[in-house]
């Protein structure tokens, strides 16, 4: 009965809150929290210790089913049974076995096989459906873990380079002390991996498969996850380019990768001179993005540079670097803000294009977070940006687009 009222007090505090008139992040983390209290009161009672494990074990599970091929083996639309999932990705066939139905004198499979217990901790969050106690199916959210599936490729990726050097973590504190790990090299990613000494990108790139699982997986979140435009409105360039000398650079895209997201704007925003855009990356992105000719670059300069380094770039109106500084931690990512300071002319505007996080942290920005901690990076509130980039000599003027997925930092001079 206690159960019983503590449930319905719930969903009525939900319900309030719900029809409530606020709006924002505050209200959605209250209805998560309430949402998540409702669920545990209709479990049945379980300890704290293993409810905070049990996303960890489902975490294994994922991984080891997506390496299986476990998926894919589960027909759409339809069901399999355990016996015939562990004979099609070859595990544990040995323990399927004869046995009687309590009270029946019929007899069918056992499938307490090692494919049986991975699922169950997938059938408790809805990844997987059981249907009666012998066949496995489908759900929306298994879906997303075929092949070729953006959600499919991410996890793995952060599994392996995230998750796994994670758990060496507690041993990392221990040698390097308990302070934010703010260099490219001796981060937990690369303690975790027994390398500290190697930076995350010669990690990522130390095999061939893991080169082209970094790269696949950069691309998912650039392009299915993350908008290109949409959070910034370019609109005052039309008047600004009839007030400045007409040799200016208006656009410099540093760290532009092959300039994805410079098209965009350009096509978005075509008033603005191609002509006048720089793309700069390290030799190599040039070099790649150069040999695309790419139609929707046609026009725009192609620049070698390595931002830590002195902008070369002087007076431009525009620089923008998206996606960059959360890689790296306080120290480093004010040299790399410094040297664009430096040649800023007083109307220079620096566009920084980054996540900026709620405080506290919704699920999502806590977990990019912590998966910025593992390579030395880190996310930041407005708070954190703003004293960032002062410690550069800039001002932060403006973030634009605090309802979208990612955010526009504008800052001046200071």
């Amino acid at each position: 009965m206690a159960a019983n009222k503590t449930l319905s007090d719930l969903v009525a505090q939900l319900s309030s809150l719900v029809n409530s008139g606020s709006e924002g992040p505050e209200k959605h983390q209250q209805i998560s929290r309430l949402a998540e209290d409702i669920v545990d009161a209709s479990r049945p009672p379980c300890a704290d210790w293993a409810k905070r494990l049990a996303p960890c074990f489902e975490a294994v599970a994922l991984r080891l089913f997506i390496e299986w091929n476990v998926f894919e083996a589960i027909p759409l639309g339809a069901t399999i049974s355990y016996a015939n999932l562990a004979k099609a990705v070859k595990a544990d066939e040995s323990l399927i076995r004869e046995r009687k139905l309590p009270g029946s004198s019929d007899s069918r499979l056992s499938t307490d096989t090692l494919v049986e217990r991975l699922a169950w901790s997938l059938i408790r969050v809805g990844i997987l459906s059981q249907v009666g106690e012998d066949e496995l199916a489908h759900t929306k959210y298994s879906k997303l873990y075929l092949p070729g599936q953006p959600d499919r490729t991410l996890f793995c990726f952060n599994y392996d380079e995230t998750l796994v050097p994670a758990a060496k973590m507690r041993e990392y504190f221990d040698k390097y002390g308990r302070k934010e790990p703010g260099e490219e090299t001796h981060n937990p990613m690369g303690f975790g991996f027994g390398m500290p000494e190697k930076t995350s990108y010669e990690l990522y790139y130390l095999t061939p498969e893991r080169r082209v699982r970094f790269q696949e997986s950069m691309n998912f979140v650039q392009f299915a996850f993350t908008p290109m435009t949409g959070m910034y409105d370019f609109g005052w360039i039309g008047d600004k380019l009839h007030e400045i000398d007409n040799g200016r650079v208006v656009f410099v895209d540093v760290g532009s990768g092959k300039g994805h997201i410079t098209k965009a704007i350009l096509k978005e925003n075509p008033f603005i001179p191609r002509e006048r855009c720089v793309l700069q990356d390290r030799p190599d992105i040039i070099e790649a993005v150069t040999a695309m000719k790419d139609p929707g670059l046609a026009g725009v300069q192609f620049q070698t540079h390595n931002f830590h380094t002195p902008q070369p770039i002087k007076g431009a109106l525009i620089y923008w670097i998206r996606r960059c500084l959360h890689n790296y931690g306080d120290e480093i990512c004010i040299n790399v803000l410094a040297q664009m300071a430096g040649s800023m002319a007083s109307d220079s505007k620096l566009l920084i294009v980054d996540n900026v996080v709620p405080n506290p942290p919704a699920i999502k920005e806590c977990v990019l977070d912590f998966i910025m901690l593992n390579l030395g990076g880190k996310e930041r509130t407005a708070k954190g940006w703003e004293d960032l980039v002062a410690r550069a000599g800039l001002r932060l003027a403006k973030v634009h687009g605090m309802d979208k997925e990612l955010q526009v930092i504008e800052c001046v001079k200071a």
